[in-house]
Order: C-alpha cells, then structure tokens, then sequence
C-alpha cells in the first residue's frame, strides 16, 4: 500500500510542479542568407547550436528548393541581395510558412537596402499576409524598445523581453502596422513585427521580422533569440496546474504516507 502510494505521490508531485512554461524541444533549422557581410549568420548560428538545435546553414547564394525545407521545424533568413534571391525562393518559402512553418526574416538600414527591403516584403511579406500593405520605411538611430504588448509566450517564455534594449545599429523601420504586431519600437517608428496564424494561411504558422541584422551579433541577443525560436517554433508549451482542490487532495495524501511510515517504524 505504501509503495503505491508512493508512486502515486512521485506522480503528484510531478503534476504539481506543472504549470509553469515547459522547456520547447530541440528544433531543426534552417539559416540561409549571406549575413549581410558581417559576423550576424554565424554568430546566429551559434547561438541556436548552443540552445540545442540542430542547424542546417544553406548560405546565401544556393537559390531554396522545397527540397530544403524537408524536416525543418523553423528557417531563419540572415542576408541581403533580396531583389535578386528571395524573388528566385519566393515560392519554397511560403510554401514552407502555409504548410505551417515558422520564418524569421532580416531588413537593414532603409538608407542603405530600401530597395531590397521593399523587395523583400513585396515578394515575401505581403503575399503571406491577409490583408497585406507593409512597406519598409525610413531609418532609426536607437534605442530600440522590445514592445511590451507581445504575446506572453514571446514576451517572457523563458527571457523576459518585454521592455528590453534591442541592440541594433541604425535599423531600418516598417510602416503599416497594427499595434499588436509591433515586436520593436523606437517610440515613433517600427523595427519589428510578428505575425501568427490570425494573419497568415495556416493556423500554426509563424513569421517575425527585425530591420537590422547587427542585433544578432549582440552579447544581449541570446535571449531574445531563445525566445523568438519558441515563438515561430509554436511554443513554448504551458500545462496547466491542478486546480485548488485536486492539489488538496495530493496534499492529504502525502501526510497520510507520512503518518503510515511513522506508525510502521513506532
């Protein structure tokens, strides 16, 4: 009776632990991209690497085929050159978001790629969206503000992002959009922007965008990558606590375990 219960207890107190954010599984994932000339693929790379996800680096100059998309739970695009290789992987990619994946998408500096900013949202971005209509804007100098009004499970689930300084260098912004899809803000303009299954084709996909690749690189970075992986991963999952009177049922049946042992040694 005792050994049953006992198991019965381990079990409970599992349940009891319960409730709070469950760690998300390893994911496999595809960064693809040249990086825009800097360190931000790799240092990206690394990053995912060391949280334990599998990572599969196309580059940025293999043109993406459905093929590439084959097992992968989410894809990360770091780089530029959007006017000539995202228009040549347009179709593979959004087949991959409409089936369900999630997608994390780079912008720079307007001043510099606005041209392939707005390729990059007209070949990519608003087709995927229902209605569409983003277009990329001016510049920002900083600092940038993580939006406080995201989703839970972005905004704290593990890190708690909301409110943080997001570490980019002169960031590139976006216009034309909600309030509830800012990721990223500077006060008056926006950096960032995420998208769910309410905006795209398939229930369980995902889509961010930041407008600056430089914030990848940061020291700071790893927690808001951590928490964006989750998110276009479609987690992380929480489970729910026992309700009041299921947790005092456990907990009566500890002390009576307990009592058991004392009157077994008496």
């Amino acid at each position: 009776m005792i050994i049953v219960l006992r198991r019965f207890l381990c079990a409970a107190s599992l349940a009891l632990g319960l409730g709070a954010v469950q760690p998300a599984s390893s994911a496999s994932i595809l960064i693809f991209g040249n990086g825009f000339g800097t360190s931000a693929g790799a240092d990206l790379e690394a990053t995912l690497t060391g949280l334990g996800h599998s990572v599969v680096n196309a580059g940025g100059t293999t043109v993406l085929t459905d093929a590439d998309f084959a097992g992968i739970d989410t894809a990360w695009f770091v780089g530029s050159s959007f006017a000539t290789y995202i228009p040549l992987s347009a179709t593979p990619i959004m087949n991959f978001v409409n089936a369900g994946g999630g997608l994390h998408l780079t912008g720079e500096n307007n001043a510099v790629w606005g041209s392939e900013n707005q390729s990059m949202l007209n070949f990519l971005v608003n087709p995927l969206l229902a209605p569409g209509g983003l277009t990329a804007g001016g510049v920002t100098f900083g600092p940038v503000t993580i939006s406080a009004g995201l989703p839970a499970n972005l905004a704290g689930a593990p890190n708690p992002i909301a409110g943080q300084i997001l570490d980019v260098d002169v960031a590139g912004t976006l216009a034309g959009l909600s309030v509830g899809k800012i990721f990223a803000h500077d006060g008056s303009e926006f950096v960032g922007a995420i998208f769910d299954g309410l905006e795209l084709n398939h229930p369980d996909a995902r889509m961010s965008i930041i407008m600056d690749a430089n914030w990848l690189s940061s020291p700071s970075s790893a927690g808001v990558i951590e928490n964006l992986q989750i998110y276009l991963q479609g987690g992380p999952e929480v489970v729910a606590a026992p309700e009041p009177g299921t947790a005092l049922l456990l907990g009566a049946a500890g002390l009576f375990v307990a009592a058991c042992r004392r009157r077994k040694r008496a």
